[in-house]
Parts: structure tokens; C-alpha cells; sequence
């Protein structure tokens, strides 16, 4: 309890001025109060609004456990489209995975059935499960979506990539709380684990 009472209490002290870096940041970028005479500056504008972005995604990602943990994380099921979901969620990566030169490839059209579930929940998990295959995987690589529907009927989406892969040791450090395995490609992306 305490714990997560330090964590909620420290992430609003952090959310509170870094909302206003990210602000101020895209009031220069957006050349508000007039042009910015000098490019490198817009630039740095730039790169201060995109990092303070990245700090406030890991932040909310911290606070998120923290009330899971707490049993506080209240879950909003309904209906889910998965097949609209998923194409939104690879359309939303797309434009990053032709950055790195990889092709995503959805197997699931036409395959995929509804599921009752937090729709939110699950844009966030195939979202950070694409940003990590695109950020470990080679250029002209593959990412690929699959699905398939087991005995019980449980939903299994699977997202596999042409990347550099894990071994055993790595997987069950990756799959714990905040766990993260260095690795030889350098990425500039890094996330809470």
C-alpha cells in the first residue's frame, strides 16, 4: 500500500511539471507567439515535446501497475470489435514500422471473432507488443498478427517477428514486472518494461 501510495503520489508531482515542459515545448513548435527565427531551436522544441511525451507514456505506464497492484484498476468491458482493432492498432504502428524498413503482415482478417473485454486494455498490449517487434527487429524484417481461436475458446493473438529473438533466461526476466533484457541492437525507444 505504501508503495503505491508513493508511486501515485510521485507521478502527479512528475505529471504536473512535465505537462507544462510538453506544453510549453508545443506552444515554440507550433510557433504560437510568433515565428522561431532560429531552425535549431524549433528543433530542440521538437525533441524536449517528443522525449517529454515519452516520460509522461512510462509514467502513466508506472501508475497503471501501481493500481492494478493496489486492486484499484477498474475494468470497463464490452463488446469487443477485434478485427477493427486490430487493423487500427497496425495502422497506428504503421508509419513507425516503414520508418525501420519492416512490413507488418495481419493474418487475422476475415479470422478474428468478438471477444467481451477492456477495449483500452487491449489497443495498449498489441500497441507495446508491435513497438517492441519493430524495435527488435532488423530492417526489411516481418511482423506478423495472427490468431486462433483454442479448445476452450479462448482468443490466442499472436504477434511474431523476424527479430533477434529472446532466450529462455530473457523471456522470464521480459515477462516480469518492469523487466527489461539488454540486447546488442541500440534502440533510442525504451519503455518501463
Amino acid at each position: 500500500r505504501a508503495k503505491s501510495e508513493f508511486l501515485t503520489n510521485m507521478s502527479h508531482e512528475l505529471r504536473t511539471p512535465l505537462n507544462a515542459i510538453i506544453g510549453f515545448a508545443e506552444i515554440i513548435q507550433n510557433e504560437v507567439l510568433g515565428p522561431v527565427e532560429n531552425r535549431q531551436y524549433w528543433e530542440y522544441a521538437k525533441d524536449i515535446h517528443g522525449s517529454g511525451r515519452k516520460l509522461l507514456t512510462i509514467i502513466n505506464e508506472i501508475l497503471d501497475v501501481s493500481r492494478i497492484e493496489a486492486g484499484d484498476r477498474q475494468i470497463n468491458e464490452s463488446k469487443v470489435k477485434m478485427g477493427k482493432l486490430v487493423k487500427s492498432c497496425i495502422d497506428f504502428m504503421a508509419e513507425k514500422a516503414g520508418e525501420a524498413r519492416l512490413t507488418i503482415v495481419d493474418m487475422t482478417e476475415g479470422k478474428i471473432p468478438d471477444v467481451i473485454g477492456e477495449e483500452l486494455a487491449i489497443k495498449q498490449i498489441l500497441v507495446n507488443l508491435l513497438g517492441n517487434a519493430i524495435k527488435y527487429t532488423p530492417g526489411e524484417g516481418r511482423i506478423t498478427v495472427s490468431c486462433e481461436v483454442e479448445n476452450n475458446g479462448k482468443l490466442r493473438l499472436s504477434v511474431t517477428d523476424t527479430g533477434i529473438g529472446m532466450e529462455d533466461h530473457e523471456v522470464s526476466k521480459a515477462l516480469s514486472a518492469f523487466g527489461q533484457i539488454e540486447t546488442s541492437l541500440n534502440r533510442s525507444d525504451s519503455g518501463a518494461g
